[in-house]
């Protein structure tokens, strides 16, 4: 357990994180709100306002990674207090008794599997944005003159509008076989936490031991395979994306696409990061793993709040570009 005359100013420091979940979910909400007033004030529903679901979707990125955040931050809570509430109360070790490293493990386990699912609905809103940003590419195309041309040349001009269309479509697909790979690397191991974590939370006991001494004994390995996945996923996803946003420069130069990106990725750059400096000292000396994860959860409250504004910024419902997919 963590020593009650410890780290008293990460204890204050935590208790800021549901401050910063109400005000992020502020921001988030009137960010959204302004969306729906420009779809209202165009006229018609969200079929006749293409885009703006997508926006939505993606402004809800800081929300509901400050919840899983905040989420995160109850559980190491949970821990420092040596709680007992609900099914923590019944959590066993493999020796058949209710002691504090068998609550510890399983908080720890719901701890990571939160922010898993940060990682899955960051990898849907990446997808989002990339649908978004070929969608103006495919909006911006050449399109067939209407002036009466001679019969070779309207030929040639149906020729070359045809193989500009399968370009797109190649361009579109792909561009999203690298992301649906990240959105199903996300979704396999999410599931994966999701369902170990869960069976020995709520059906702990005889029935489940021999499956949980079984993925424990996996855990190291299922970890890298993980892991290695999602490096090769990420990468394949970015990268595709980026190669589509400077290729198509031009074409997206209203869409401002590297504030949007930027707005959408960098969660997973500040989690890389913070990991890094929580192994350097004197953090790394200083801090228990439960003290660690106290601070790492409680600065991504606070961090979620400053992305909401930058989606604020990057997301503005007035760009030119929702007209220009609203007129095709």
């Amino acid at each position: 357990m963590v020593d009650p005359g410890g780290f008293q100013v990460l204890r204050r420091f935590t208790l800021l994180s549901p401050l910063f979940l109400a005000l992020t979910f502020l921001v988030s909400l009137g960010n959204t709100l302004r969306h729906v007033w420009r779809m209202l004030r165009k006229g018609g529903l969200l079929k006749q306002n293409p885009g703006i679901d997508s926006s939505i979707m993606i402004i809800a990125l800081p929300m509901i990674a400050c919840m899983m955040s905040y989420r995160s931050v109850t559980r190491m809570w949970m821990i420092c207090a040596n709680s007992k509430v609900g099914s923590l109360g019944y959590v066993e070790d493999f020796q058949g008794n209710r002691t504090w490293v068998a609550r510890l493990v399983v908080c720890q386990n719901m701890y990571e599997t939160n922010f898993l699912l940060t990682d899955l609905y960051e990898s849907w809103a990446l997808l989002h944005f990339a649908n978004l940003a070929l969608q103006i590419i495919a909006s911006r195309s050449t399109k067939p003159s209407r002036a009466s041309v001679p019969q070779p040349a309207a030929r040639a001009s149906q020729t070359v509008m045809s193989l500009q269309e399968k370009l797109t479509e190649s361009v579109d697909a792909l561009t999203k076989q690298g992301i649906y790979l990240f959105n199903g690397t996300c979704f396999l191991e999410a599931a994966y936490s999701l369902f170990t974590t869960s069976v020995e939370a709520y059906l702990g006991g005889d029935r489940t031991l021999k499956f949980n001494e079984r993925v424990y004994r996996s855990r190291t390995r299922v970890h890298y395979f993980f892991l290695g996945m999602g490096a090769i996923a990420s990468s394949a996803a970015i990268g595709n994306v980026v190669t589509v946003e400077m290729t198509f420069e031009k074409q997206l130069e209203t869409f401002r696409p590297s504030a949007k990106f930027w707005s959408t990725k960098i969660l997973l750059s500040i989690g890389f990061i913070q990991t890094l400096l929580l192994e350097v000292p004197p953090l790394s000396t200083s801090l228990s793993i439960t003290e660690k994860d106290l601070f790492y959860a409680s600065l991504l409250c606070i961090e979620c709040f400053l992305l909401s504004w930058l989606h604020v910024i990057a997301w503005d419902p007035n760009e030119s570009w929702l007209d220009d997919l609203r007129e095709n």
